[in-house]
């Protein structure tokens, strides 16, 4: 079964205002405004934190897939084990990093 109307349009609002978001971060590149010198002692954790959100998303993208177009993932396939470590990973790197912002 396909998402509603709405969350079509959402889905694709999103990939818009990400791939605009790229284009600012590039622009703001070629003038020295980004990256943000204030971030450099916390820019490893924001780095793992970008890398575990972006595993979290499309692994759930994927992991969507397959329940749609084939038979559900059995119980403690490894694919349930990315998705929780990415999660908590991701948990642990959204408590360290605003107090440092």
């Amino acid at each position: 079964m396909m998402g509603s109307r709405v969350d079509v349009t959402y889905r694709w609002i999103v990939v818009v205002l990400d791939i605009l978001y790229i284009f600012q971060m590039f622009g703001q590149k070629k003038t020295g405004q980004f990256p943000s010198k204030r971030f450099d002692d916390t820019r490893i954790y924001i780095i793992v934190h970008l890398i575990s959100g972006i595993i979290l998303i499309y692994s759930g993208v994927s992991f969507q897939f397959v329940d749609v177009f084939s038979k559900p993932l059995q119980e403690g396939h490894p694919f349930y084990f990315v998705i929780a470590a990415s999660g908590l990973i991701h948990s642990i790197t959204v408590t360290i990093i605003p107090p440092k912002v």
